[in-house]
């Protein structure tokens, strides 16, 4: 999905998230003890590209979480143990990352030092030849900018301005619509934080009309992947605004989408994004499609189910529902049909990928011996 890697910022503050399930003891909620929360390491080697992409993951992950020089040490280890020129998508995978965490250790500046270290950051960002690279960078770095509280609003306004630019430089095979899409799901992330401010600050009237260019956002996606990711990102700014009626509204819009792609992988992908943007991995709605989800997969095997399950097991440990992310781990794991290569990724990004969905809502709910308790797993698996 597109945004910052990790979307639960001022757009998910109303949802029904980690929080707000363990607050309501829904079944299966972040209320668990420690044995929950284990996991078993991989018993065997996983190519070092496919560790670099998921260190940059992990870089991510610590990033958001305050943890900035820690990630980038991460983030170095991985560029120094893989061949940047054989291993191009990791190596920039990782770097991807490494700018990210930048602008994540922006919020710790004041108002002026942060704007200039936003400076020296965009010009890092314009220097990447490839325009899709940067487009998606500048709309990712705009979004977590937009959630610095001291950082203005033209800042983050400006780099997706100059992502708009690089937009239009895009070429190749679809890849201008996906690039457009994603631009458009990084500029109502940046929206849906404004708005979160703007009602936090009493500034309704402004709040509303800022809601108004999300919709808009909407209606003109160029495809079904944007526009669900859309819908999703509006559930939260209708929330924000108190409008529960529409935002029941563009939920059941997202998962109606969803429902209609035909592809078990692409649907599980798109559920996961949903669940993401919306912070809705404990309504009934989503719940039911993962279900009707896993009925489908049940006669097939090989990697497409793994990974399909895989984004289910992640969409519940990032919701606050480990008990429910462990049956689909369970379910992921026992998939046949796959390599003995194929079952080494698979059991690793399905540890990784969950344990630090399962971090960041730990860390959210202020558990924050747990939350390190499972980075360190996590980073014991990478190094």
């Amino acid at each position: 999905a597109g945004g910052a890697g990790a979307v639960a910022g001022a757009a998910g503050a109303a949802g029904a998230g980690p929080a707000g399930a363990a607050a309501a003891g829904v079944p299966g909620s972040a209320a668990v003890g420690a044995g929950q929360l284990a996991g078993a390491a991989p018993a065997v080697d996983v190519p070092k590209p496919t560790k670099a992409v998921l260190t940059a993951e992990f870089g991510n992950a610590l990033s958001e979480m305050g943890q900035v020089s820690r990630a980038r040490e991460a983030l170095k280890a991985a560029l120094a143990s893989i061949d940047p020129v054989a291993n191009a998508a990791a190596a920039a995978a990782v770097r991807r990352s490494d700018l990210q965490s930048q602008a994540w250790a922006l919020q710790r500046l004041d108002a002026i030092r942060g704007r200039d270290g936003a400076i020296d950051l965009k010009d890092k960002i314009v220097a990447i030849a490839d325009p899709a690279e940067r487009a998606q960078l500048l709309g990712s770095v705009a979004v977590i900018l937009s959630r610095h509280p001291q950082m203005p609003t033209e800042v983050s306004r400006a780099f997706l301005s100059l992502a708009s630019d690089s937009v239009k430089s895009v070429t190749g095979p679809g890849q201008p619509n996906a690039a457009l899409g994603d631009l458009a799901v990084s500029m109502a992330e940046v929206f849906a934080s404004e708005i979160g401010a703007r009602v936090k600050a009493g500034a309704w009237a402004k709040a509303k009309t800022t809601a108004v260019q999300v919709e808009e956002l909407v209606k003109q996606a160029p495809d079904a992947w944007s526009q669900v990711r859309l819908y999703a990102v509006d559930h939260q700014v209708q929330q924000l605004l108190g409008n529960n009626d529409k935002a029941v509204q563009s939920l059941d819009a997202a998962l109606a989408l969803a429902g209609k792609n035909a592809n078990p992988l692409e649907r599980a992908a798109w559920l996961r994004a949903i669940a993401q943007l919306a912070d809705a991995a404990s309504r009934e709605q989503l719940q039911t499609m993962t279900t009707s989800l896993q009925s489908q997969l049940e006669p097939k095997s090989g990697p497409e189910k793994a990974q399909a399950l895989t984004h289910i097991a992640v969409l519940y440990a990032a919701g606050g529902l480990p008990v429910k992310s462990e049956q689909f781990r369970q379910l992921a794991r026992s998939t046949a049909g796959l390599s003995p290569a194929d079952s080494a990724v698979l059991h690793t990004e399905l540890i990784i990928r969950s344990d630090l969905a399962m971090a960041k809502m730990l860390q959210g709910l202020g558990r924050y011996a747990d939350a390190e308790a499972v980075l360190q797993r996590v980073g014991s698996y990478l190094f």
